[in-house]
């Protein structure tokens, strides 16, 4: 099976990374919250450039090899991952604040442990903390977006992983149907 699919990223990452993708149309929903809700003054480097434009949900970041065939070997053929979006909420730094909205998934944390144990990485963040970013603003403005629940309750599913290299090739990981998750939790 080929797995290769071809994104227009620029590759400027220390290392390789595992996410889900969200769909077209949730995506969009999403991004145009942005637009609509955060004024491009807020925006931390005044463009649009600080508006997350693929909005997706780490598994995890760092990953020490830029080949997938490992994260392959222990995702690929899983049931299906199923999550839930909360309230849009903060990380704060000094640079910026990133408006992001919390994700609920017990699937998403397996897979994340999975790859934790398993995987060579480097992480300055032991506890994962779901989310899909919507944008980088610019410090203390933040605040202004959180709390809000136009996303909260939102159920979304996803049947692949995608592995990004750090050079920002791609490849697809399928994943199995979510009657298989029922089946493998049981």
């Amino acid at each position: 099976m080929n797995n290769k699919f071809n994104w227009s990223v620029s590759g400027d990452y220390d290392y390789a990374s595992t996410q889900v993708s969200l769909s077209t149309s949730d995506a969009k929903k999403i991004m145009d919250w942005g637009k609509e809700n955060i004024p491009d003054d807020d925006i931390s480097d005044g463009d649009n450039e600080g508006r997350e434009d693929t909005p997706h949900i780490t598994i995890l970041y760092g990953i020490v090899d830029q080949a997938p065939q490992q994260v392959i070997d222990l995702l690929q053929g899983k049931p299906a991952v199923r999550a839930t979006l909360g309230k849009i909420s903060l990380f704060e730094n000094d640079d910026y604040d990133v408006v992001k909205i919390s994700v609920e998934s017990e699937d998403l944390a397996e897979f994340q442990e999975i790859l934790w144990d398993e995987v060579e990485h480097e992480s300055d963040y032991p506890e994962y903390k779901p989310h899909v970013t919507i944008a980088y603003v610019k410090p203390g403005s933040g605040s202004l977006y959180s709390g809000s629940t136009d996303f909260e309750g939102m159920e979304l599913t996803f049947d692949t992983v995608v592995f990004s290299a750090s050079d920002g090739e791609k490849t697809n990981i399928p994943l199995g149907s979510i009657a298989a998750r029922l089946n493998w939790s049981a």
